[in-house]
């Protein structure tokens, strides 16, 4: 009788469940397997051939591989019951009659507890092995005495030691019946649980030596653990593991991460191979000393001796993925081999290529020509203008732009200042682009002087640094012939008379997707006549940088991972507020989705906007925040008076940000033919919820033009339009608390994206869902400028010891100490923290030694004005000079040695500056302070711009770490905070603003020791 025909005895029970579990990763070797035998398992008088020797069997198994063995699969055993002399001897005794040569070292056999026990170390184990009993309660025996593991304790314990499949091995049948409980751990921890009960002993260990052998030959669970039909009668066997997971033992995933490992290395064999074609090809010109700086001997040694090794690797390799593995084959035992030549080879190679010359050396070596953005205005006849001579007024010129080696037959705007950053854009484009070699840029240059206000092309600009950009054809996706620059057609301004001179402003912006890697302003004499000469120079300036290169190659400045697990997400729009030295202020707009071909091609927009509009629409911000609907609860007589308010506050907030949404996008132009009100469609839809938005700053827009871009209402609103009165979203309704004003429990935990009746909003509709701060994910990275000499890549993450290092200052003007103390316990636990000082710091000088290598920076403090000078306030509330910190003091503790700026350099601390309690608050404040700890290569700042409440203050810093603690980038968690505070009734997260990327995020140092992290009991307001 076939097996197909009869398997009563051996049952398949797969499972559905949402836990994928540690199965979901590829297994590797060596393979840890723990044998546990309880004292009882070990005590009788048939033992040990009533436990299932796990060493002796793998060393039947691997009897021919003994030098390897060790590396396949390492066996630990856990039998409490026997001295080590009885362990040797059980482990050497007979499997099923047979005895082998003894491969493995019988003294590193034994382990001291079993996972779930007190005082055990962790350690992984992949497979679990146990033989004994279980107790009708489903819990686990580990000795007659009654100590056991209950299904609570040992599921915590097999998800340490992060098990794949636990093998229950029962000594009798009523464990095996009891065991049946163990099936729960599958759905929970998405591990396999294969049960077995032998009437005999040789039914028994042939069975398991067959499963140990279908393991080493990578066969699939159900394959692995299938009984021939001869044991019928001998055994009983239930296998029960998540769908999906049946390839949880198989060793594809592991052989796979090999074979691109290795296929890594010969790729860097393949490019440094080209890269010494490439300068062979220049070495003619060069000194013999250029091409040994350039290329060296100890590169050539080392892909020397790696590409033998890799190809009869990766060939090896390639043939054991692509066989049936049986006992003769031995597939398995090739695979360590290959672990550890593919470790030697990538090391190898990728020091090899860390070794080769930069791009900047190659340009200095080869053609000794930095590649720079050049740009000009050239007349029709294709002539140049020199730097001294004016444009004549109302003639059209061609604005020329190309990057590469500089112009050495015509003058350029930017002359010295010109400096592209190559390293960043290297790291910035995609896989498929570095495939190809190249990446696209758009030159945007934007006027209120010259005419159109708005023109823009593209260009395609190869990765080798002595390549010259190659423009495309007008807007197709067809390249000119030939490189050069891109031509965006101009016309000067018109001068008032024949005498009149005047000086043409604009800006040219380059674009990468959505954001702007560089921007400079241009400077321009405007005469009557053409041809005259002009006392100042045409000339430009670099202003804008955001990134000037990178130090880890896997981040790049093209996408943000918002969360420890998530996608990798482009930035969707760029803003940025930028003068161009005429004394009026643009917002400049650019949206890009390359997924969207739609999308993609929406041309760049522009705007100039109101200073004083900005600012009179601020300062309602701020007051409309603390109180949204201007009343006080008691004015309110229903019993819902809570939500009641809640409602006439998000009803105030919508109005005051549908304002901002217009005085951002109406009259706003677009480059090209589109229209303004078809642009403004095609935005408004092509925004989908998630999307990160950068939002930057260039030249010298004064630190009083902050928009509150949070407040952003999106929906739209005419409150004019007596037909469509307000009318609050039915969500409101639905997801808050008609009491209490607080989302209902049931919707905690729904997703907060999109709201689920956005199909029903129209004109005039109030939903929490239509204002950025909840819908959108902002940034606002800090800018490198244009100081080349310490120009610094945007921190993508904090450099963090476990604990981690928090400087903390602390106002002590507050109520309720108890809450106080328990605010900073809740924000160490939330990031693991140890404070410095202990204690807080009160005063200057305190806080000034805290800041000598720190992870975090935490200012919990009151905010104002002395005269000019922004300021914080900590300790005690007066105004003596210890109690205070400006804004010129981080930069002089840095001069002085205070502060260790090559540690700041590395970690990239985060500073959050909570302003509570202060109507002095103001937003330049917190622009201060980002300027003053930029200077310091600070990774990001977060500060309140308006008045907080204490208690809103505690909850909003609390949340934010919380989050971030938890693996959330800078962005997620201040959106996830906002939701918190908007969970509570309450808009006042929309008050906090971060200066940093939305990605930045805490990454633990590996090497860092855990250390105790400052008890709760240090912090205190007592002296």
């Amino acid at each position: 009788m076939s097996p197909e025909e009869n398997k009563s005895f051996y049952r398949v029970s797969p499972i559905k469940t949402s836990q994928a579990g540690i199965g979901a990763r590829g297994i590797k070797m060596p393979i840890d397997i723990l044998l546990g035998l309880p004292g009882y398992a070990t005590s009788g008088s048939n033992f040990p051939g009533a436990a299932f020797n796990l060493a002796g069997g793998l060393s039947i198994l691997l009897r021919n591989h003994a030098e390897v063995a060790s590396k396949m699969l390492a066996p630990h055993v856990w039998a409490p019951g026997l001295d080590n002399s009885s362990l040797a001897a059980f482990a050497e005794s007979p499997v099923n009659g047979r005895l082998e040569p003894f491969i493995y070292d019988t003294k590193r056999l034994r382990v001291a507890q079993f996972p779930g026990q007190a005082k055990q170390r962790r350690k992984d184990y992949e497979i679990v092995h146990f033989c004994g009993k279980i107790t009708p309660q489903g819990k686990l025996l580990l000795d007659e005495q009654g100590a056991d593991l209950s299904l609570e304790s040992l599921s915590k314990a097999l998800g340490a030691s992060r098990t794949r499949l636990l093998i229950f091995d029962a000594i009798d049948q009523q464990s095996f019946d009891n065991a049946a409980s163990l099936a729960t751990l599958a759905e929970s921890l998405g591990l396999a649980i294969l049960r077995v009960h032998a009437r005999s002993s040789a039914a028994r260990d042939e069975y398991l030596m067959n499963v140990y052998a279908n393991l080493v030959h990578n066969r699939q669970l159900v394959e692995m653990t299938t009984p021939g039909y001869w044991y019928e009668n001998e055994l009983q066997i239930e296998l029960t593991y998540p769908q999906g997971s049946e390839d949880t033992l198989n060793f594809n995933r592991w052989m796979a991460a090999l074979e691109k490992r290795l296929v890594r290395a010969e790729s860097r064999v393949e490019r440094i191979s080209k890269m010494e074609e490439k300068i062979q090809d220049y070495s003619p010109v060069l000194h013999t000393k250029q091409v040994t700086r350039l290329f060296s001997e100890k590169i050539r040694e080392a892909i020397d001796n790696s590409s033998g090794q890799l190809r009869e690797s990766l060939e090896t390799l390639r043939s054991i993925r692509h066989t049936t593995w049986d006992h003769e084959r031995d597939g398995a035992a090739f695979l360590p081999a290959m672990a550890e030549a593919a470790r030697m080879v990538d090391h190898a190679t990728l020091e090899a290529a860390l070794s080769l010359p930069q791009s900047g050396a190659i340009e200095e070596e080869i053609r000794n020509a930095p590649r720079v953005i050049n740009t000009n205005f050239a007349e029709d006849s294709g002539r140049v203008v020199p730097l001294e001579e004016s444009l004549q007024a109302g003639a059209t010129y061609d604005l020329l732009v190309d990057i590469g080696p500089r112009w050495n037959r015509f003058p350029s705007l930017l002359g010295e200042n010109a400096e592209f950053p190559e390293e960043a854009i290297g790291e910035l484009v995609s896989e498929e682009e570095k495939q190809q070699g190249w990446f696209d840029v758009e030159a945007v240059f934007v006027s209120e002087q010259f005419s159109p206000n708005l023109v823009s092309a593209r260009m395609r600009v190869p990765l080798l640094a002595i390549g010259r950009s190659i423009p495309y054809k007008g807007q197709s996706q067809e390249l000119a012939d030939r490189p050069g620059p891109v031509h965006l057609r101009v016309s000067a301004p018109q001068t008032a008379n024949k005498k009149e001179t005047l000086r043409a402003h604009g800006r040219l912006c380059l674009y990468y997707g959505a954001q702007v890697i560089q921007s400079a302003v241009l400077d321009i004499g405007i005469q009557r006549q053409a041809g005259l000469v002009q006392e100042t120079l045409n000339s430009g300036l670099v202003d804008y940088v955001l990134t000037p290169g990178f130090r880890a190659v896997e981040e790049t400045i093209a996408t943000r991972r918002l969360s420890e697990n998530g996608e990798a997400v482009p930035v969707k729009v760029g803003l940025m507020l930028n003068d161009d030295l005429s004394g009026s202020h643009r917002l400049l707009l650019k949206m890009h989705d390359a997924q969207q071909a739609e999308t993609a091609s929406l041309p760049p927009a522009w705007k100039s906007y109101d200073a004083g509009m900005i600012q009179s629409v601020l300062e309602r911000a701020r007051s409309i925040l603390v109180n949204p609907a201007g009343q006080s609860l008691a004015s309110y007589n229903s019993e819902s008076f809570l939500l009641d308010k809640f409602k006439d506050d998000l009803t105030a907030l919508g109005k005051l940000g549908a304002e901002l949404y217009s005085i951002l996008l109406q009259g706003i132009t677009p480059g090209g033919s589109l229209s303004p009100l078809a642009w403004r469609k095609k935005f408004r839809s092509a925004l989908q919820p998630g999307d990160v938005i950068q939002l930057a700053r260039a030249g010298s827009v004064p630190s009083a033009h902050i928009i509150p871009w949070a407040l952003v209402y999106e929906i739209p609103i005419e409150p004019g339009h007596s037909e469509k009165p307000f009318k609050i979203c039915r969500v409101v309704d639905e997801q808050w608390d008609k009491v209490t004003a607080a989302r209902k429990p049931a919707y905690r935990q729904q997703g907060f994206a999109a709201c689920p009746y956005e199909h029903e909003h129209e004109t005039n509709v109030i939903c929490p869902f239509g204002f950025w701060g909840y819908k959108y994910t902002l940034e606002q990275p800090l800018s490198a400028l244009h100081s080349k000499g310490w120009d610094i890549e945007p921190a993508r993450r904090v450099l963090a010891d476990i604990p981690i290092k928090v400087a903390v200052a602390a106002t002590e003007d507050v109520p309720r100490k108890s809450r106080y103390q328990a605010h900073f316990e809740s924000i160490r636990q939330a990031v693991s923290a140890e404070y410095l000082p202990a204690g807080l710091a009160r005063e200057r000088d305190e806080f000034r030694d805290s800041l000598r290598a720190p992870q975090i920076v935490y200012i919990l403090c009151h905010g104002g004005k002395d005269g000019k000078v922004t300021t914080l306030s900590i300790g005690p509330r007066d105004k003596d000079a210890k109690h205070t910190i400006t804004p010129d003091l981080p930069g002089n503790w840095g001069e002085h040695d205070y502060i260790d700026l090559e540690k700041w350099e590395e970690t990239r601390p985060l500073v959050f500056i909570n302003g509570c309690y202060t109507t002095d608050l103001l937003p330049e404040l917190t622009l201060d302070f980002v300027s003053a700890f930029r200077d310091l290569m600070v990774g990001g700042v977060i500060g309140t711009e308006i008045e907080v409440t204490v208690e809103f203050g505690y909850q909003a810093a609390e949340r934010f770490f919380e989050h971030l603690g938890r693996g959330a980038g800078v962005g997620q968690a201040i959106l996830s905070m906002r939701w918190d505070l908007l969970n509570q009734g309450s808009f006042i997260g929309l008050a906090y603003t971060p200066y940093a990327m939305s990605d930045m995020h805490l990454e633990r140092s590996s090497s860092a020791a855990p250390s105790p992290a400052t008890p709760a009991a240090c912090i205190s307001n007592d002296r």
